[in-house]
């Protein structure tokens, strides 16, 4: 009989105890690990799973290793270590992540379903955390509660990996010194090092769905249209899943970027490091600048941003992992040819665009602002693909909340970032006769009369995803759950879906307006639909020729 101790991991309730097994991983050490039976959110999960949480997965980036891509794996040990808390976040704003950060703060964690033996290799979900390449952790999702709630046995892993300015700062010093990306740089070092060390975990490298959402998302896009150099025919994933997200989400211009340069100059001069230094001496001041510092010009830059969604610290064309669009990845087919599903909610723009527009010009400024190499030409057709409900009383968007031009803005913004790129993702993948899955949720995390306003903004699916006990409609939970969880389990969302649920076709780009994707509805209401709805707005920010000058 084994005894057990109940104790607090930053508000998660676990179990620890000698019966979740000790990992042995060759070359670097063993892990005690614990049971975990309650969600983030103190819910009492179905079932308690085996955990393992707060391991390196790469020595960490600190000192002289700052502002440089990871390369070196986690020095070996002797003994048994104890993976029983969390690791500390990345650096960030400390006024949304109540959680202790630090610059050492690449760790992983593993959940997996408890009373299946290692020897068993479970698929595995590994999960890209989203926060607009600035913000978030590894507890997004609820690793636990996503196993927890399967009906077949599998396994998650949650990860950090550099945000902010110390994992995204384009400039031309970092892309002369081969410094761009590093954010996704930590991804892909993650990726490695699971292909070697998750099977000691009873995890299945060769069974891995990459996902994510919102920056996750887009994250995993670019892991997933990235099958060319170095990477040809060489994915570390057996599937995708795309929540709000994807390679062509939104403009990823090159180094030369005049918001980055000038963003650069900004961060240099609040660091009290000289913007004429020799690349060395830049280089130097940088990796000796006070962290407190760096986190709080990388907010107050990111908060200056945030109103015109005119974002620094985001990945750079030309660095590593972008080398090229994704809108060109898509055309050329160098995606990976293995499964996928991509979502978006039903008004994706509604959670970032600003209520106190007026003006066509108002539009119009904050439209160029987040793509400025719109020419006249597509400033035109998109007046008349979004009309100013000022001008014109007929407009859809004549009944718009807050202000005149809130509706217009968030309708267009929806489709430019989120809306059209998944409608390209699921073309472009069906066109190469590889299976994926489209879904268009369309169900509140909060009471609708609360912010009813906001429709269903971007991240409604969140809690949903994991079968969250929290949200308003449980049911929906479960059944978006099912079918997520049974694509991570056999790489067909049906296999493993709730009883009563509709089958889920596959999406057939070549079908237009009569593709049939998923409908995520509160309750038992979830449906089959036709993807027939912002076919026109769809067509103007997926062409291929705008897409490529718009840096998509």
């Amino acid at each position: 009989m084994w005894k057990a101790a109940v104790c607090l991991v930053f508000g998660q309730q676990v179990l620890a105890s000698s019966a979740v097994p000790v990992v042995s991983l060759e070359g670097y050490g063993s892990f005690q690990g614990l049971s975990v039976n309650t969600s983030l959110t103190n819910d009492t999960l179905p079932a308690a799973v085996d955990a393992w949480l707060g391991i390196d997965y790469a020595v960490q980036p600190v000192g002289e290793r700052r502002f440089r891509p990871v390369q070196d794996r986690p020095a070996a040990f002797n003994g048994t270590r104890a993976a029983s808390s969390w690791g500390k976040v990345c650096v960030q704003d400390p006024s949304t992540m109540p959680y202790e950060q630090d610059e050492a703060c690449l760790s992983f964690n593993v959940f997996r379903t408890a009373g299946v033996s290692l020897d068993e290799k479970l698929p595995t979900l590994v999960w890209i955390h989203g926060g607009g390449f600035v913000a978030g952790s590894a507890r997004s999702p609820d690793g636990a509660s996503f196993v927890a709630s399967s009906q077949h046995p599998i396994a998650a892993v949650t990860f950090n990996y550099r945000i902010n300015s110390l994992g995204f700062l384009p400039s031309t010093l970092f892309e002369k010194e081969g410094l761009l990306n590093l954010g996704l740089l930590d991804q892909r070092f993650l990726l490695e090092f699971l292909q070697d060390h998750l099977a000691s975990f009873g995890g299945d490298p060769d069974q891995i769905t990459l996902g994510g959402r919102s920056a996750g998302g887009h994250s995993t896009g670019i892991h997933y249209f990235h099958n060319y150099g170095n990477d040809t025919g060489k994915p570390l994933f057996a599937r995708v899943i795309l929540q709000s997200g994807s390679v062509t989400a939104r403009a990823f211009p090159n180094a030369t970027f005049p918001q980055y340069q000038s963003d650069f100059k900004r961060f240099m001069v609040a660091l009290n490091c000289s913007t004429n230094a020799t690349n060395t001496a830049a280089l130097r001041c940088l990796r000796s600048a006070p962290i407190d510092t760096i986190q709080a010009i990388s907010a107050k830059m990111y908060a200056d941003g945030a109103p015109t969604i005119a974002w620094p610290f985001q990945p750079t064309l030309g660095g590593p992992l972008l080398e090229r669009p994704g809108s060109v990845s898509g055309i050329e087919g160098t995606f990976f040819r293995v499964p996928a599903i991509t979502s978006h909610v039903n008004n994706e723009g509604k959670y970032y665009t600003p209520g106190d527009l007026e003006t066509n010009d108002d539009f119009l400024n904050f439209m160029l602002t987040t793509s400025p190499d719109m020419n006249m030409t597509d400033i035109a057709i998109m007046n008349e693909l979004y009309p100013d409900p000022v001008a014109h009383s007929d407009s859809p968007y004549s009944s718009s909340p807050n202000s005149t031009q809130y509706n217009r803005l968030s309708e267009a913004w929806s489709d430019y970032a989120y809306i059209c790129p998944s409608r390209e993702t699921a073309y472009r993948v069906s066109k190469a006769d590889v299976p994926i899955w489209r879904l268009h949720f369309n169900t509140p995390d909060t009471p609708l009369e609360y912010v009813s306003w906001r429709g269903i903004p971007h991240a409604s699916d969140t809690r949903y995803t994991w079968a969250s006990q929290q949200v308003p409609f449980e049911l929906t939970g479960q059944i978006y759950h099912a079918y997520l969880a049974s694509f991570v389990a056999t790489g067909d969302p049906n296999t493993l879906r709730l009883d009563g649920t509709p089958e889920w076709p596959q999406y057939d780009g070549s079908k237009g307006a009569e593709a049939e994707q998923l409908l995520v509805n509160p309750g038992n209401f979830t449906v089959v639909e036709r993807d027939s709805y912002r076919r026109a707005q769809c067509d103007f920010w997926n062409d291929e020729e705008r897409a490529v000058r718009l840096h998509k």
